[in-house]
């Protein structure tokens, strides 16, 4: 087998169903791509956990660029986010699942290069 990734290419692996107790999403949760992105970023979701997923994108100096909230329901979920009215820069994508009850908390922070 050949995995080829460019960038950030997260891949979806071994058993993205599985029960993770860290409170950080795993390679096997999450996959975040394109990364440089120039009109969008795709973030695909493999986990069990259900609750309120909060995305935020932050610029350079910490201010808040882009927000949303969707609700998760323990099956897989794809979010297109579209960056091209951002600015070129780098940008960190801060993505947090606030846990209905009898699951996990998980978050994650990923550097997003944003070009023209």
């Amino acid at each position: 087998n050949l995995l080829v990734t460019n960038g950030f290419l997260q891949p979806y692996l071994l058993n993205p169903w599985g029960n993770n107790p860290n409170q950080q999403f795993t390679v096997e949760e999450i996959r975040i791509f394109p990364n440089p992105a120039s009109s969008y970023v795709e973030i695909n979701f493999f986990t069990k956990q259900q609750g309120t997923l909060k995305i935020n994108f932050y610029d350079g100096v910490g201010r808040k660029v882009y927000s949303n909230e969707s609700r998760i329901y323990g099956v897989d979920l794809i979010k297109k986010i579209p960056v091209n009215h951002f600015a070129s820069g780098s940008y960190l994508l801060r993505i947090e699942l606030d846990p209905n009850p009898t699951f996990l908390s998980k978050q994650g922070v990923y550097k997003i290069i944003k070009t023209n």
